[in-house]
């Protein structure tokens, strides 16, 4: 560019933002303003045949080895028609010349779609993955060039010939040059490159003929003297390599920057003058490389340092070391990556993704870092990346680690069959993975297949039976299947093969509070206590199980021990309350979380004393504790999380009391901790939708929209309701539904379309089972919808299910105990002593447990029971009926 049009293109520029800017006058007066103006306002005609001659001067340079310069006139023809591809498809082959495919393919990016059909485009594109080394992607992005074929069929055979070597397939690349040559007798290229491929297959016979022709044809020319000079070598007459080399150096032309293949014949000169002595010679050509890459060698000191560090574990160090050498050396893409898989062992997946995201290619990089770069992207719920990353690697793939990862991210991704046909061949190759075979068993149960989800868990107990995550899978399955007595059975395998084991007293422990023995739970759990004193798990379910047997001095030591384990949790605190509140005065609870909200590390327990008095609406006090929490750790996550648990609550709690104008208050506090949280923004909205405030929640859900799409939509399912639009409602939750999957949009969504369309609203029931196996609002959903329907014996699983993540519902085990009285289980008897033992004052219990009784036998004990639930509901007609029916039975 001339020193004028710089100027000028400068001031283009000036003069548009002051535009912006409403200063023009003050910036741009007189003749200097007529002069832009002419400059910026250039016809496209114009700027084409400028862009042309930047070009045509481009090219020119090029030829004479002044690289500098044509990228220069590159970039002025890019910057004169920015949307013509020939610009960038120039600067593009300037940097395939310079062996640096990278930023070659950052410039074809920029190509427009509708330009990129070209034969020039598509051999730049083939000739820049093939500098990356990317041999795959060469050879794909040829087969789909028919233009490039047709148009320049040596050219193309030539690249493919180049791609298939990269590959390994040596005869199919001879081949593709022998086809050249029948285009092309005289094709330098391809004559060296039948030669190096006769050389790479040990034929060197069969090389001799096109390295003859060669001879005759270029017998200057670099490249075939490098070659010539590699045969030598191979030959031991180090002599004549020096000589060829030499020549070789002397022939190539004189280039502003270095190119690769004087580099490649430089190093190659260094050592076989170094190791025919001539140590001098060879520093002279050292010089000269260190001269060309500055500061390379260095880089390459602190990489293998930062190796050596890395391999001795001091990550610290490492990374210390990488990010000093990556902030010189940007590019490097060895130690970026590195740099990633450190981050990835420090568990900062966000950062080890960012440097694997920029700095790894799959097609390139070890399979191990790949899978590894995979895993960080699973861990961050991110499984289209991984997905991204792994697709061209899994057809005819035998790597049962890529194979799962991939399987999982496809699961993830609903992409069903292409994630259990991934995962089916990694066990099928490596049946040790039963994590895997674990992935598999969850899927098929999504999917309504628990028969499949069995044989896989079985599969993988019976492959790895000391599991603990494959034990509990498959007692679980057992249960789900009401196969009780297999489960039992498990147990009790599993206890006399791991007696010892932690993990075994804590899944017998598990498996009797959910079938309801709390007795033998809590001797499990103190067992598996003793047998890990450190384990905060084992001190919680203890306090549990106390809990539900009454033995509240029991429980409080469980949850004193608890939180003495982990003082920073607090599960703990929380259940030490619960304890006392059992006993009737939770004060001492109180007084003691007070006592230790005051001392050093107090921050879980303030935190657990101000959600305790903000669900009881005592919002002075949990003000106090919350400010003592933001006081010592003002900018922790938690801390923030906090706030806005608290706001959400008194927000909430406003929005009861019709106070409208403290719900929104309380809202916009919270929303200062955590700007973008969904809870809040919906309370928000809320608010101003039952004030009637219509036009502001629609503003509120415009600004939500702008970064989130689905909770706007979520929103404005509630706008539409709260206006009696239902259908606008279904289609709005639907649309987040999509997006963005929860429990509380689900029920909103299955609510409206059972009023509207009970068909379809049993449907989405099932979409919604599907896609959040556990949630326990689906699976009542569904429990109710097959007891309505009395459809028992479907209710059956759901409700033993239900059961077994809430065994101390009173209400489910009525509703089961119902269920199994109606298909005539034995179960029904105890299961409705079970419900009537945890809530003996429920009408309605005493009710069922009263014509279980009955309509098993015992009238006796029936009458008393029914008797007790009229007077506890004496204006309930059903109740009395039953009564009636069983008085008068004889």
């Amino acid at each position: 560019m001339s020193n004028r049009e710089s100027t000028v293109n400068v001031f283009c520029s000036v003069r548009a933002a002051a535009a912006t800017l409403g200063g023009t006058k003050a910036l741009i007066t007189g003749l200097a303003a007529l002069l832009l103006l002419s400059a910026c306002s250039e016809k496209p005609a114009d700027l084409q045949k400028q862009s042309a001659q930047h070009l045509l001067q481009a090219t020119t340079y090029a030829r004479q080895g002044q690289y500098r310069a044509a990228m220069i006139e590159a970039r002025n023809a890019i910057q004169k028609t920015p949307q013509s591809a020939e610009g960038y498809i120039q600067l593009a082959r300037i940097f395939n010349e310079l062996a640096q495919g990278k930023q070659a393919l950052a410039q074809l990016e920029l190509v427009p779609e509708n330009q990129r059909a070209s034969a020039g485009y598509q051999a730049t594109l083939a000739e820049a993955y093939l500098q990356r080394r990317k041999f795959n992607s060469a050879r794909r992005s040829l087969q789909s060039s028919q233009v490039l074929a047709q148009e320049s069929p040596v050219e193309y055979q030539l690249l493919e010939a180049q791609a298939l070597v990269g590959l390994g397939e040596l005869q199919a690349a001879g081949d593709r040059y022998r086809q050249a040559l029948a285009g092309d007798a005289d094709n330098v290229e391809a004559l060296l490159g039948l030669a190096k491929v006769s050389a790479q297959q040990n034929d060197f016979h069969r090389a001799f003929e096109p390295l003859a022709k060669l001879e005759q044809l270029a017998p200057k020319d670099p490249q075939v003297l490098l070659f010539k000079a590699s045969l030598a070598f191979r030959d031991g007459d180090l002599d004549k390599t020096e000589s060829l080399l030499t020549e070789a150096i002397a022939e190539l032309p004189s280039t502003d920057v270095m190119t690769p293949l004087r580099a490649s014949v430089l190093r190659a000169l260094t050592e076989i003058l170094t190791r025919q002595g001539h140590s001098a010679e060879a520093l002279v050509y050292t010089k000269i490389l260190a001269e060309a890459f500055p500061g390379v060698d260095e880089a390459n000191d602190q990489y293998r340092q930062a190796l050596e560090q890395y391999k001795a574990r001091d990550f610290e160090q490492a990374e210390q070391s990488l990010v000093t050498l990556l902030e010189d050396f940007p590019q490097f893409e060895q130690a970026a990556q590195l740099l990633g898989l450190i981050y990835y062992i420090q568990g900062d997946f966000e950062k080890a993704d960012q440097y694997f995201a920029e700095h790894l290619d799959p097609e390139l990089a070890n399979q191990k870092l790949t899978n590894i770069a995979a895993m960080a992207n699973l861990r961050l719920r991110e499984p289209e990346k991984v997905l991204a990353l792994l697709e061209e690697q899994i057809p005819g793939s035998d790597n049962a680690e890529t194979l799962s990862l991939y399987g999982l991210a496809a699961l993830a991704a609903r992409q069903s069959s292409k994630g259990e046909a991934a995962l089916l061949k990694a066990v099928s190759l490596a049946p040790e993975r039963v994590r895997v075979r674990l992935a598999l068993a969850q899927h098929y149960n999504n999917n309504d297949a628990p028969q499949k989800a069995l044989q896989q868990l079985q599969s993988a107990y019976a492959q790895d039976g000391g599991d603990p995550y494959v034990q509990s899978a498959l007692t679980l399955q057992y249960l789900r299947m009401g196969q009780r007595e297999e489960a039992g059975r498990l147990i009790e395998e599993v206890l006399a093969g791991h007696p010892q084991a932690y993990t075994s007293q804590m899944l017998a422990g598990d498996y009797h509070r959910g079938q309801g023995d709390m007795p033998r739970a809590v001797g499990f759990y103190r067992q598996a206590a003793a047998l890990n004193p450190s384990d905060l798990r084992s001190q919680l379910r203890l306090g549990l199980a106390q809990l539900a047997l009454g033995d509240y001095g029991g429980a409080t030591a469980a949850y004193t021990r608890a939180m003495e384990l982990a003082p920073q949790r607090s599960e703990g605190y929380k259940g030490l309350i619960t304890a006392y509140e059992m006993r009737g005065d939770a004060a001492p609870a109180l007084d003691q979380l007070e006592v230790t909200a005051a001392g050093d590390g107090g921050n879980a327990a303030a935190a657990v004393l101000a959600e305790y008095y903000a669900r009881r609406a005592d919002f002075k006090q949990a003000a106090q504790f919350e400010q003592v929490v933001v006081d010592r750790a003002p900018e922790e996550a938690s801390t923030r999380a906090l706030s806005a648990s608290i706001a959400f609550i008194q927000g909430n709690h406003a929005l009861r009391r019709q106070d409208y104008a403290g719900a929104r208050a309380a809202a916009l506090r919270g929303l200062t901790a955590t700007p973008q949280a969904p809870l809040l923004l919906t309370l928000l909205t809320q608010a101003e939708i039952l004030s009637a405030n219509y036009a502001e929640a629609e503003k509120i859900i415009a600004e939500v929209r702008e970064f989130n799409e689905a909770v706007a939509n979520h929103l404005s399912g509630d706008l539409h309701a709260a206006q009696s639009k239902p259908a606008a409602a279904v289609e709005a939750y639907r649309r987040s539904w999509e997006a963005l999957k929860n429990d509380t949009l689900a029920a909103k969504l299955y609510s409206l379309l059972k009023a509207q369309q009970p068909q379809r609203a049993t449907e989405f029931l099932t979409s919604w089972s599907q896609a959040l196996p556990d949630s326990r609002r689906a699976l009542l959903a569904r429990t109710d919808e097959h007891l309505s329907a009395n459809r028992y014996r479907a209710a059956i699983p759901d409700l033993e299910k239900a059961v077994q993540l809430q065994p101390d519902s009173p209400v489910l085990l009525n509703n089961l105990a119902w269920a199994y009285n109606q298909v005539g289980s034995d179960k029904a008897v105890d299961t409705a002593a079970r419900a009537y033992g945890l809530a003996p004052d429920n009408a309605a219990i005493a009710d069922t447990y009263g014509l279980v009784l009955f309509e098993n036998g015992d009238r006796d004990k029936a009458l008393l029971m029914l008797r007790k639930a009229v007077r506890l509901a004496p204006d309930n007609a059903e109740i009395r009926g039953h009564l009636q029916r069983v008085e008068s039975a004889r």
